[in-house]
């Protein structure tokens, strides 16, 4: 009975399939009908997948020297091939190089192991890998050194070996990087290798991982898989051909971290960034749609100065304990100048004006928290207390729009530290780094002696250390 391989499946006939039957199959599969291999090609495949998972790392870097060597080399080398196989010496090379020759085998080796009723996990061609693997995955391990570290340098060495047999020549470079990321020398088992020690000596590493899915960021295998895989990775990024392809997963890894945490900040207007927008123009982007959130919302408000809220200052000033009368005369007459001077007789200012009035209490109270000297932090905390008996105010005498006004104080609190990490020194073109951001979740931090951040409950810490868990200090990390 005729047997086929058609993109991968082996499928049994009554009789001898026409290549228009063929590639009406292939089609019904979603694959490519590619030629059927002749029974000469089959025959002079090798006969078992020991042998031909031997052969696998000659014709991977068959594959890899036909793109890192220079093209007249390369040249010289196919007319040298063409000159043995006008002797019958060697077979020559099909039109499309090393890469077709390397497809024709990988079709005649699977239509033989169709004949043969072979089926499911190829195991002798894993013995085989692994046999062929010893030398090269020992030599990477001595330069690498020991340990977990080493095997998973030895693990990428080897993977780096293994041949392409499908997709395009354009599809190259990244089908290469997700081998050597995976470490394909080990198959399904390696990963889970890596899944288990990455996990035993770093159990944050899926907590961390799953803050990051909750920004909707994926990692790629290394930094998903923990140390050993990330060493894998680092290891793959000085490789020819590979090492661009990987570079750019983990810089695009890099832009989604960036995206996930200023859009976490516009959820809570209920918008999103455009798919484009990165760095500086994300922070823009972002900061001009809360700003305009917030004065939608102001245009409906007004804020009278009630005795209530006369009250409210003076205890929050009194629960300050402010120690000498000099720092209480600074910090009431902070309050007279840019607070209480700012409402017109009748007590009543517009959403606008309490904007201002806002904004500049908030500053003040920023700038003397972030003085080197004691007494001049007190009035900062004394500042920050009637900052929040005013916002209480506000939200009382506005309740129906208390909850959007929550959630807009909230993104500002978000963006700020956000516009930290984009300014911090290093940050190309406003794109910030785990590193970046989790400094500037410390600065931004302004309770005394960074408590919040001690206790791990500053604003986007939870983020910025899940960040640096699974991404590392920069794209390239490990």
């Amino acid at each position: 009975m005729p047997t086929y391989v058609i993109g991968g499946k082996r499928i049994q006939t009554e009789q001898t399939l026409s290549d228009t039957q063929i590639e009406e199959i292939a089609s019904d599969l979603g694959v490519s009908a590619q030629p059927q291999p002749t029974e000469q090609e089959v025959a002079a495949a090798p006969s078992s997948g020991f042998l031909m998972g031997l052969k696998d790392p000659i014709s991977g870097g068959a594959q890899l020297l036909e793109r890192v060597l220079p093209q007249p080399i390369v040249n010289q080398v196919n007319r040298l091939n063409q000159v043995l196989a006008d002797y019958g010496l060697v077979s020559p090379l099909p039109a499309g190089g090393v890469n077709e020759m390397v497809r024709q085998e990988e079709a005649a080796y699977q239509a033989g192991r169709a004949a043969r009723g072979e089926e499911g996990f190829d195991v002798g061609r894993l013995g085989g890998n692994v046999a062929s693997g010893i030398l090269p995955g020992a030599a990477a391990t001595r330069i690498a050194g020991t340990g977990l570290r080493g095997a998973g340098v030895a693990g990428g060495a080897t993977a780096a070996l293994q041949p392409v047999t499908t997709g395009t020549e354009e599809d190259f470079a990244a089908e290469k990087a997700k081998q050597v990321s995976a470490g394909a020398v080990f198959g399904a088992g390696g990963q889970k290798l890596f899944q288990a020690t990455g996990s035993a000596l770093n159990p944050l590493l899926s907590k961390a991982e799953q803050t990051m899915r909750d920004l909707n960021i994926k990692g790629t295998i290394g930094q998903k898989l923990g140390e050993p895989a990330k060493a894998l990775e680092e290891f793959a990024q000085n490789l020819p051909i590979v090492g661009t392809a990987i570079q750019n997963q983990r810089e695009k890894v890099l832009y989604d971290f960036n995206k996930g945490v200023i859009n976490k900040a516009l959820d809570k207007i209920n918008l999103k960034l455009p798919a484009d927008a990165i760095g500086r123009d994300a922070v823009q982007f972002a900061t001009d749609r809360v700003d305009e959130a917030y004065d939608e919302v102001l245009s409906k408000m007004s804020f009278t100065l009630t005795p209530t809220v006369s009250s409210d200052i003076l205890n929050a000033l009194n629960k300050a304990n402010i120690p000498s009368p000099a720092q209480r005369q600074t910090v009431e007459s902070i309050l007279n100048s840019i607070v209480l001077d700012k409402f017109p007789a009748s007590g009543v200012v517009s959403g606008q004006m309490l904007k201002g009035i806002e904004s500049d209490l908030r500053k003040q109270a920023a700038g003397y928290l972030s003085s080197s000297t004691q007494n001049e932090r007190t009035v900062g905390d004394a500042l920050q207390l009637v900052l929040r008996e005013l916002k209480k105010n506000i939200y009382d005498q506005n309740q129906k729009l208390t909850p959007q006004l929550r959630r807009i104080d909230s993104a500002y609190g978000d963006l700020a530290v956000m516009k930290m990490a984009a300014a911090n020194t290093g940050a190309q073109s406003g794109v910030f780094t785990p590193k970046q951001y989790q400094q500037a979740v410390r600065q931004a931090d302004k309770s005394r002696a960074k408590a919040r951040f001690a206790e791990g409950r500053a604003r986007g810490q939870k983020e910025a250390e899940a960040a640096l868990e699974m991404i590392g200090e920069t794209p390239g990390a490990v």
